[in-house]
């Protein structure tokens, strides 16, 4: 059937004859028969699209098998279903064999281990790049700063503890360290005149001069002579 008899059929409402799926192939994956079958009739990815109303991008993905690429099992059945009709295939049979062959898919790519090991990731996941968490951030931002002082300090020959002043230790002396206090001793304590000033007698230090030897002679004569007049008047 020619694309003219194929739009004919469709602006005057008669349904072209449908052929089964195995009828036409019985070794081709549907997607593939039913391009093969658009490509006998002459007609594009567009011309379907504007017959069929569905979408360029739904129309390659059935035809090339990406299933991840299509929308949920309701709308791509009966996306699957119109196509098929148009191009003179039973539509119900084209979306039994579409499913069945999608699950076999799914079934090889889970029996994969590494699709086993991606399993337990969503798609998120897979999508976005590994999160840094802002404390290693900063982490690695401070390495880095301190990478670089020490290398301009070694390049350059700067000493940034040149700018803190040296502490010097605190020396005390052992000597004034422990205060002696002298008490006074008892009466020697100055007397306090009425008027605040302080008496002579008791400011002045007391000292006891030496008696000399003459005057020791003197005074032991003195004794003897009084004794002596003593015995004689008796």
């Amino acid at each position: 059937m020619s694309k003219q008899e194929t739009n004919d059929s469709q602006h005057t409402g008669e349904t072209p004859e449908e052929h089964a799926p195995h009828q036409e192939s019985e070794n081709l994956p549907i997607g593939r028969l039913l391009r093969q079958v658009r490509e006998k009739k002459a007609l594009t990815i567009h011309d379907i699209s504007q017959e069929t109303n569905i979408s360029s991008s739904n129309l390659t993905s059935i035809e090339l098998g990406n299933y991840n690429e299509l929308p949920a099992d309701t709308f791509i059945r009966g996306q699957i279903i119109i196509y098929a009709k148009f191009l003179g295939i039973d539509g119900a049979e084209a979306a039994r064999l579409f499913f069945e062959e999608r699950t076999q898919h799914v079934t090889s790519r889970e029996k994969n281990p590494f699709n086993q090991q991606r399993k337990g990731l969503s798609t998120k996941q897979l999508a976005e790049p590994a999160h840094i968490s802002s404390a290693t951030w900063a982490i690695s931002l401070l390495l880095l700063i301190i990478a670089f002082l020490i290398f301009f300090s070694w390049y350059t020959g700067w000493n940034p503890f040149a700018y803190f002043p040296e502490q010097e230790p605190t020396q005390i002396s052992t000597a004034t360290a422990i205060a002696h206090t002298v008490k006074p001793e008892p009466g020697s304590e100055a007397e306090m005149l009425p008027d605040g000033n302080i008496s002579e007698e008791a400011s002045a230090p007391s000292v006891t001069e030496p008696v000399s030897e003459t005057a020791q002679e003197g005074l032991e004569a003195t004794d003897n002579d009084t004794a002596a007049q003593d015995s004689v008047s008796e």
